[in-house]
């Protein structure tokens, strides 16, 4: 080998890890590469496996993923020369939390199909690999997933073949511009504010005030917890269930078999200062794929001791090397600050925000004031049960069960 192709392979290398260190999965663009290039990311022998116990040091449980990481088999070379190939290509972009498609899932199919599902994802057995598997299936075939029934171990083939009555064409039905600014900012960002829901704040906030008092601890444990919350019916939030811009939005993300799942109001109080006492003050997300929370601001909330929630800006596109895990959804936050940008959730009263919570986000545990919400859940009717029949009662936290359950389909077929 020449003294000058030994130092463009030294220099590739370092290329590929910077794609690592600067996070590809949030930036989508990865950065071009030539001709040569991904001819030689095609036939080189490269061993930078997304599981090399490395990687765990992105996580915050990272003893624990350690562990996890060294019991998965390391993809054999043909497998890892056709995934550095895809992502020199820029169909294919990873860091330590996953993987994303920059160019479009269509565009990297037959790859997914033969290499990633079976050498870089789902590693495992049963229930572990057949429910990732089918949450894929769900949040990529948006507009038709009837395809995932059950899901797509059974069927060999991402592709399958949609049983009849294909799915309507949503963005043409509810053709908004309103909805779709809103829908483009969401798509591309994984969350947007909101300045007002349209609701009368004072008397919601009342009720939940009202009803939040009347919630007596059950045990020593509650007594002393940091957090409270009511799961219970909000005759005020009637305004928000039929606002016509969250619904047409809510539909147009998620597809026609959206539903509204239900709502709880929750409090952080200020005694609140430990992610033992609230696990979701550590980075993560929430294991459930693609996902919607609205968020409905009963006061004002601001970044400055507020205990608002942060978003990792982008990250909501990422395919999680793994979902069947708690502790392999908690990341750590140097690493997330590090990858992404985070934008802070504050708002004025009666506002609030709307996210996916597949992305990277937390609700920060220490502040000067106590936080006051209501939190509205949205799903997907299909993937939902799929999960529950293939994972099992529990398996993965969507739906989620404490809350107040409304389960009502946001499309009737108009």
């Amino acid at each position: 080998m020449s003294r000058m192709f030994r130092a463009f392979a030294i220099l590739l290398l370092i290329g590929l890890y910077d794609l690592e260190k600067t996070s590809a999965v949030t930036q989508h663009r990865p950065r071009a590469t030539s001709i040569v290039s991904q001819n030689f990311l095609a036939t080189a022998k490269l061993k930078l496996n997304p599981f090399e116990l490395n990687h765990s040091s992105a996580f915050a449980h990272s003893d624990y993923v350690k562990v996890q990481l060294g019991q998965l088999a390391e993809p054999g070379d043909t497998a890892q020369r056709a995934f550095f190939s895809e992502v020199g290509s820029g169909r294919l972009a990873w860091n330590s939390a996953g993987v994303s498609f920059p160019r479009g899932f269509g565009a990297a199919l037959e790859f997914v199909e033969e290499t990633l599902i079976p050498d870089f994802l789902f590693v495992g057995s049963g229930a572990r690999a057949n429910a990732s598997e089918l949450m894929l299936c769900h949040d990529l075939y948006v507009k038709n997933d009837s395809r995932c029934v059950r899901g797509l171990s059974d069927q060999k083939s991402l592709r399958g073949t949609p049983k009849a009555g294909a799915a309507v064409d949503l963005d043409l039905q509810f053709a908004d511009n309103k909805v779709d600014s809103l829908l483009a900012k969401l798509r591309r960002d994984g969350f947007i504010l909101i300045d007002d829901w349209g609701i009368d704040a004072d008397e919601l906030s009342a009720e939940v005030e009202q009803r939040l008092a009347e919630q007596k601890p059950r045990n020593k444990r509650q007594a002393t917890m940091q957090h409270k919350s009511y799961r219970g019916p909000l005759s005020t939030m009637s305004a928000v269930l039929k606002n016509e811009t969250v619904r047409k939005l809510v539909l147009k993300y998620l597809g026609g078999d959206a539903i509204l799942s239900g709502h709880t109001a929750l409090r952080l109080k200020n005694g609140l200062s430990s992610t033992q006492d609230y696990v979701s003050g550590l980075w993560h997300h929430d294991r459930c794929g693609r996902r919607l929370k609205a968020f409905v601001f009963l006061h004002d909330i601001s970044a400055k001791g507020g205990r608002v929630t942060k978003v990792a800006k982008g990250s909501h596109e990422t395919f999680f090397w793994g979902y069947h895990d708690a502790k392999e959804s908690r990341f750590d936050e140097r690493w997330v600050i590090e990858n992404y940008k985070v934008v802070a959730m504050e708002g004025k009263k009666g506002g609030g925000f709307i996210f996916d919570t597949n992305a990277l986000h937390k609700g920060n545990v220490k502040g000067t004031s106590e936080r006051t919400t209501v939190i509205l859940e949205f799903n997907r009717g299909g993937k939902s049960s799929d999960l529950l029949d293939m994972a099992g009662d529990g398996a993965y936290p969507c739906p989620s069960k404490a809350q107040y359950h409304i389960d009502e389909r946001l499309y009737g077929g108009e």
